[in-house]
């Protein structure tokens, strides 16, 4: 379908198109064309990502045609969204073709283990084998590496599809595509290669200011933004990170030369690595270019030259042990403390003379350190992670708490962790709203759509919320009103929302009733009567189960009752179970080995999270979904 909305073309792949969708495109189409953020919502099963796909790309031709360009920079949650934007947009542009001819190169970007093709790096820790094979070290070697620099040809490009053209052409994909990102008309990967600081130096320095920032399915925004910035510290974090510093020490000893590199030359500034907070380079890089220096939200805003106490190797290797053993002696106490990043580092200071402004260099400083050895080890992503945390605790004096847990809340195990816990999503954001001329911020479920602009703390240019008209019945919801010893099943004392029990009712009591109420939702009876209606469900519905918990604090802890009363034992009789947890690669395995029950034997129980990272991702239709009625 071809159509025309204020003299602008539109490309739509399907012959029929929903109401909602030209109401979604004539939206998005007006705020594209004028500076400024926009936050958009429309129901999920509208078609979302095809109509927001159409508007970019059709504006994108319109403005080449007035030799006017600019870059579509794409962002979902998870591989298996991003490969569905990928699909979505290859059939589009496949449509476009039949009218016009033109040229659109648009890939996907993941980590190293989603694009590898080497064999020898896929059979063990391939993010580690990686970079050993292209430093050359242990006699292991990348001939795909080697060819790294290959012009890809014009198109879309899934995964599967640039893999499958790397072993053709024997070039490596992931490098590949870091290689030719300035050249993309259309990039997709995740919220991390712009959120996270220790990774978006590598993109956001290379993208022009006039790029279309798309942040798809964004409902859980805040969510990853705080992940990003937030670091947990156990035992065997410091037990590992001690073990690689020792062996840095061993190799910067036989390197007499390196012992003394001194950070103040420019070509070692210049040596931008992954994984590290490029604090002093970036101040660095606004000097020599004689630019304004950006806007951060560090305290002081002008340039730094590197502390003296961390030019030498030596002396920085010093600063890292000192500041280890702090962390070992924080977490010998059993007491729970919450802190703030000026407290703890006023105590840091009194006790080891590590100063704030020390900290502020060391994850860069590590990086660099590191490229200069040629140093590699399976377990030296956990000293960056200590970096990282000091790095990010002296960088940012406010939004930040530094949480010690001494003990495990589910099995109440002596188990200590110290947290550095960001409690403002608008840290993470803002170089983004700064940087780029328009961030699209969309999703199925943003209500309160009013809360995203506080959240965020930037001002949106526009705002809509976009309605779905259902011609027919198309869910048919079934309310269970009693468990099997009649025990009332109900929401809330109130009838309404759970939380109304906890801000309201000061004195509630079970009193026959099942609910989700914050209060007494785990209460013997409650528990057991879930369990008994999931069983009864289990037996009855022939295939697939998908259950939703209200959070992840409540679903690990109703499991972990269920499995103490035998429930988990008889669910499995019946159906195999995976359970969506805040890893996401355990939860990324949880998901494909369900769709792979849904197809075989006596099917599966998901137990997810409501609004959690994975719902979105299951179409609950043929054997996935089967209708059932008690």
């Amino acid at each position: 379908m071809l159509f025309e909305i204020e003299d602008i073309p539109i490309y739509f792949p399907y012959d029929y198109i929903y109401p909602e969708q030209i109401t979604y495109i004539k939206s998005l189409l007006v705020s594209i064309r004028k500076p400024g953020h926009i936050l958009i919502e429309m129901p999920s099963g509208a078609g979302k990502t095809i109509s927001l796909l159409s508007c970019t790309v059709s504006y994108f031709i319109y403005c080449k045609k007035h030799n006017k360009e600019y870059k579509i920079v794409y962002c979902s949650r998870t591989l298996q969204e991003i490969e569905k934007v990928l699909k979505e947009l290859k059939s589009l542009i496949a449509y476009i073709e039949k009218y016009i001819k033109f040229d659109f190169l648009a890939f996907g970007l993941s980590k190293r283990e989603n694009l590898c093709i080497n064999p020898v790096a896929l059979s063990g820790n391939t993010e580690f084998l990686c970079r050993k094979m292209i430093k050359n070290l242990e006699g292991l070697n990348c001939d795909f590496y080697d060819k790294r620099a290959f012009d890809i040809p014009k198109g879309v490009y899934s995964f599967t599809d640039i893999k499958e053209l790397g072993k053709q052409k024997g070039f490596c994909p992931y490098y590949a595509i870091r290689e030719t990102i300035l050249q993309c008309n259309c990039i997709v990967f995740s919220y991390n290669y712009l959120v996270d600081p220790s990774i978006y130096s590598i993109i956001t320095e290379k993208f022009q200011n006039d790029c279309f920032v798309i942040f798809d399915e964004a409902h859980n925004i805040d969510s990853n933004c705080i992940e990003s910035l937030s670091i947990d510290i156990t035992r065997r974090t410091l037990e590992s990170s001690t073990h690689v510093l020792k062996k840095l020490e061993t190799l910067i000893q036989s390197h007499k030369l390196l012992a003394k590199d001194n950070l103040l030359k420019k070509q070692k500034l210049k040596e931008i690595t992954s994984e590290g907070i490029p604090y002093y380079f970036y101040k660095y890089s606004s000097k020599e270019s004689n630019d304004p220096i950006p806007k951060n939200p560090i305290e002081e805003d002008i340039y730094e030259f590197t502390p003296g106490n961390l030019r030498l190797s030596n002396h920085f290797i010093s600063i890292v042990k000192r500041f280890l053993e702090f962390l070992k002696t924080k977490l010998k106490s059993t007491h729970l403390t919450t802190e703030t990043p000026s407290s703890f580092l006023k105590t840091l200071e009194d006790l080891t003379c590590v100063d704030k402004k020390a900290l502020r260099f060391c994850s860069q400083r590590l990086s660099v350190l590191a490229s200069n050895l040629n140093f590699e080890d399976a377990e030296f992503y956990q000293l960056k992670a200590v970096m990282k945390f000091a790095s990010l605790l002296s960088m940012y004096s406010k939004g930040f708490s530094v949480i010690f847990e001494p003990f495990d809340s589910l099995v109440h195990v002596f188990n200590p962790t110290l947290r550095l816990y960001c409690m403002d999503a608008s840290i993470a954001m803002s170089h983004v709203f700064k940087k780029f001329r328009n961030v699209i911020i969309t999703s199925g479920t943003l209500s309160p759509i009013e809360m995203y602009p506080v959240v965020l703390n930037f001002t949106p240019s526009a705002v809509f919320e976009i309605g779905v008209t259902l011609e027919k019945n198309q869910i048919s919801p079934v309310i269970i009103s009693k468990g099997d010893d009649q025990v009332v099943l109900e929401n809330n004392e109130h009838g309404g929302n759970y939380l109304l029990d906890f801000l309201e009712d000061k004195t509630i009591e079970v009193k026959n009733k099942i609910t989700t109420s914050f209060k007494i939702r785990i209460d013997a009876s409650i528990v057991r009567n879930y369990g008994i209606f999931l069983l009864n469900v289990s037996k009855t519905v022939p295939d697939n189960v998908v259950v939703f918990f209200p959070s992840y604090i409540y679903m690990e802890q109703i499991i972990t009752l269920w499995n103490e009363t035998g429930f988990i034992d008889e669910f499995l009789r019946h159906k195999l179970i995976f359970i969506e947890t805040p890893n996401n690669t355990e939860t990324d395995i949880a998901l494909k080995k369900f769709k792979i029950a849904c197809d075989n034997g006596r099917g599966a129980m998901l137990f997810s999270v409501a609004r959690g990272k994975y719902p979105k991702e299951l179409i609950l239709r043929m054997v996935m979904g089967v209708q059932w009625l008690f």
